[in-house]
């Protein structure tokens, strides 16, 4: 029984099985976002599986995720800034 060879999430590369490196699945902000106002029961459903990347894909999906955290985090700044400002206003 001969396995089917893994592919790289990000670039689609054929991967023998010692090389691939398993990790999270990228998700984006807009995609979070998405998730949250169409079905925010989905955000505490099950762990995602891990997926398959190569060697030189490991570093750009690091970066990438780091991207995503940051745009989340000045998204909830954002939100916070702006309630504040009403707050204030009102008061």
């Amino acid at each position: 029984m001969s396995e089917e060879p893994l592919r790289c999430a990000r670039c689609g590369k054929a991967l023998a099985p010692g090389e691939a490196k398993m990790g999270q699945p990228l998700i984006t902000a807009g995609e979070l976002l998405r998730l949250a106002v169409k079905a925010p029961a989905a955000l505490g459903g099950p762990p995602l599986p891990d997926v398959p990347y190569c060697a030189d894909c490991r570093p750009l999906i690091a970066r990438q995720r780091t991207n995503e955290q940051l745009k989340i985090l000045v998204g909830m700044l954002a939100v916070l800034a702006l309630v504040a400002v009403l707050i204030m206003v009102v008061l």
